[in-house]
Order: structure tokens, then sequence, then C-alpha cells
């Protein structure tokens, strides 16, 4: 497999999917454009507008590194393969062995760019390797499958990217929690607020690229300041819905300054709850503590 450096080649996916003939000069242009005002990635932004489907950018990290694609889903891996690579060194770098040839290994990875976790394996199974590209749905399923399942585990994100999500209405809590991660050293680009003064289709689709490659979804519980509604009931739905999908990106706020009588005591249940359910999540009873500890993951 060809190497390169981790700062090398920076829009190598991109000329991969332009030699392939998945995209033209034109998608690309058009969609570097979009993605920079979105603050995403071009390739993300491709994916979120069905510009490309994932099974491209597999094909096409597949050609760069002059490896072969692998489906995983419709293979039946000996156990003596399986057993040539440890269940803790599997899981850790989320590959999958699938051939053995002699002491030589044909290994499934689903980003071969990845030279930390390349390097890391040559060095620890001591062996050959041919690598192979599968996609990181067969290599999640697969490592369930042959190694059996595993507890959740937080996700390191190199790219930080975070998603104001939660009460809106007239809160404008938003305006203040940048001010204060700003203030903590936070970059601004990192923080990406989907209010905007007008809201229209182009806004729509920034938001949901935004979400979709955000390191964290923060979901900030809090009185929407709206006469006849002293509870965002939604937002504490929605959070809900997001530790149960996405929990090792989600951040859960409970701002209950202003709020009083029976909204209170929904809120503090609602938090001791989530508190119980999702022990090991980042699920915060104060604003302040938000702060500080989204300023130490961020900074």
């Amino acid at each position: 497999m060809k190497k390169q450096s981790i700062g090398e080649g920076k829009d190598y996916l991109i000329d991969s999917l332009l030699n392939l003939g998945l995209v033209n000069a034109k998608q690309v242009a058009a969609a570097r454009e979009a993605a920079s005002d979105c603050r995403v990635g071009v390739v993300n932004w491709m994916l979120i507008h069905n510009i490309i489907q994932k099974d491209n950018i597999m094909h096409a990290l597949a050609a760069h590194f002059g490896v072969k694609v692998v489906n995983l889903s419709e293979m039946k891996i000996d156990d003596e393969v399986i057993a040539s690579v440890r269940r803790d060194i599997a899981r850790n770098y989320r590959v999958v062995p699938v051939y053995k040839h002699g002491d030589a290994l044909t290994i499934a990875i689903a980003d071969p760019s990845d030279l930390a976790v390349v390097d890391s394996l040559e060095h620890l199974l001591n062996t050959e390797i041919t690598w192979q590209v599968a996609s990181g749905e067969d290599i999640e399923a697969a490592l369930a499958k042959y190694y059996g399942k595993r507890k959740s585990k937080k996700i390191k994100m190199n790219k930080k990217l975070v998603f104001l999500d939660g009460t809106a209405a007239n809160n404008n809590w938003r305006d203040g929690l940048i001010e204060s991660l700003v203030g903590r050293g936070v970059s601004a680009e990192t923080l990406f607020n989907p209010v905007v003064k007008d809201w229209n289709e182009e806004a729509q689709r920034c938001e949901e690229a935004a979400k979709t490659e955000a390191s964290h979804l923060v979901f900030y519980i809090a009185d929407p300041k709206q006469d006849g509604n002293p509870l965002s009931a939604y937002s504490m739905v929605e959070a809900t819905m997001a530790l149960y999908d996405k929990s090792n990106r989600t951040v859960v706020v409970f701002d209950t300054e202003g709020i009083t009588g029976h909204p209170l005591k929904a809120m503090n249940q609602t938090l001791k709850v989530l508190k119980k359910r999702f022990p090991e999540a980042n699920v915060f009873a104060t604003r302040q503590e938000a702060i500080e500890w989204l300023a130490s993951q961020l900074a």
C-alpha cells in the first residue's frame, strides 16, 4: 500500500473521485464554495447532498492507496484468521483480518490514510500485512460478529466542530456561550450557530452538514423566555434521543435560571433520570460546568 505523510495530499480523495469519474470539476468547485460557507469538509458536503455515496469514497480510497475493496458482509472468515489478531487490537484499531497466508495477513480497514493505525499495527503484529478497504459499517458489523459486541466508547475526534442545538425561541443562550468559550481560548470557527437571520434551503443544508460533521452536539435546555411556554419540552426529547443514538458526541446542558415551580421540578427530574441512564455521558447540571468542560476539550 502506498504511504503518505499526514500533511501530504490534502485533496487526494477529491482527486481520486475525479479520476474515477465519480464527480466532475464543476461539482467539486460548487461543493468547495458551499462547504466553506458552512465550515464543513468538501467530501462530507457532497455526501450530504447525494452527489457521491459512501461506496464512492471507499473505492476512491482504495484506488489512491492501490489496494482492493472487500465486502465483509458477504464473507465467512475462518476462526484461525480471526484468532491471528487479538480482540483488543482489532477493537482498538477498528480492523478485521480477512485472510492468512502463512505468517502474512490481509486486513480490512475503513481508512487506509490513517498512518497512525497502519504503522502501529505493522509494529504490533510484526508480520507482512496486505491492506484492503471496507466500509465503516461493515467493519463495525464484523467486529461485533467475530469478536463480540463491546460497550460504547468515546471517540477522539481530530477535527473539532461544535453544533449548538437545543432551546431557541427568545433565549439567546448561544451568543453568551460562544462569548464565554471564545474568552477561554476556543476558536469561534469551531462553534456552529444554526440561528440565521434568513432561514432558507441553503441554511438548512448548512445545518444538516454541520450536524453530520460535528464532534460535539450541544443540546441546551433552558427557559425559552416565551409567554405561555415555560419549558422547552422538545429540547429534552431531542437531547434524550441524541444520547441514545450518538452518546459519544452529545453534550446536554441544563440551565434552570429563571425557571420555577413545576417546570423546574420537571427539568431537575429529567436531569436526574438522564444522568442515571447515561452515567458516562456528558450531561451537565449548570451552564458553568458545561463551559469549563467544553473549554478543556476545545481550547
